[in-house]
Order: structure tokens, then C-alpha cells, then sequence
């Protein structure tokens, strides 16, 4: 008997052309302009050894860092998206009592950061 090769490829019911269009008509439902998902947002602490914290270039005292958190934490909230996939790295400066970096990542975690980075010194 003539059996046809299992290997053997098969021609498609659709064009290539069509392949293609549909793959675009895809894309652009996803929401996504090149096929990239979009960039994780960063955030990147740094601790100081005189008892202030950096984030985006400016200084806050334990209470404003605690203000600024619990603003980020708001405003991410409201897409939880972009709250699961904030990517924080804390940078402690050489010197600094580590005990402090850990209550930063504690506050962190409480309000609703999952992926904190602690730079070792």
C-alpha cells in the first residue's frame, strides 16, 4: 500500500499571508506595539548611613520613605499588574545597620511588593 510519510509536511489550509494578518490582528488586541510585554517598572532605594533613604533621586527621614511607599503602593494598587511586577532594589551603603534594611523590606512586603532585590554590601 501507498501510505503517505507521517513526517512529511503538510500544506496548510491557510496562506502564509493570512497567517500573517492574523498574527497582527493578534498583536494589536494584545495591546503590545512590538511583541514585547511591557517594561517592569524599577524602583531602586538607597540607604544611607546617616539615617535617610534615596528613591528617584531624592532624600526622605524614615517617616517620608514610609509616606512615599505607602503613595507607591496606592497608585500601583490600582492596576495589581503593575503592583506584581514592580521590581524593587534596595542598595544599603557600606556601613549602614542592616537591621534597617530588613524593617525597609518588611514595610515593602506589607504593602504589597513581592519582588524586593537587596544589594549585598
Amino acid at each position: 500500500m501507498n501510505r503517505p510519510d507521517p513526517l512529511a509536511p503538510r500544506a496548510s489550509r491557510w496562506p502564509l499571508r493570512h497567517r500573517w494578518s492574523l498574527f497582527a490582528v493578534l498583536l494589536l488586541l494584545s495591546g503590545c506595539d512590538d511583541g514585547r510585554p511591557n517594561p517592569y517598572p524599577f524602583i531602586d532605594i538607597a540607604v544611607h548611613v546617616d539615617g535617610t533613604y534615596a528613591l528617584d533621586g531624592r532624600r526622605y527621614d524614615q517617616q517620608g520613605i514610609e509616606q512615599e511607599i505607602l503613595r507607591l503602593s496606592e497608585s500601583m494598587r490600582r492596576d495589581l499588574s503593575r503592583l506584581n511586577r514592580a521590581y524593587i532594589r534596595v542598595a544599603p551603603e557600606h556601613g549602614v545597620d542592616y537591621g534597617r534594611v530588613h524593617r525597609l523590606v518588611a514595610r515593602l512586603t506589607e504593602s504589597g511588593f513581592h519582588h524586593i532585590q537587596t544589594a549585598s554590601r
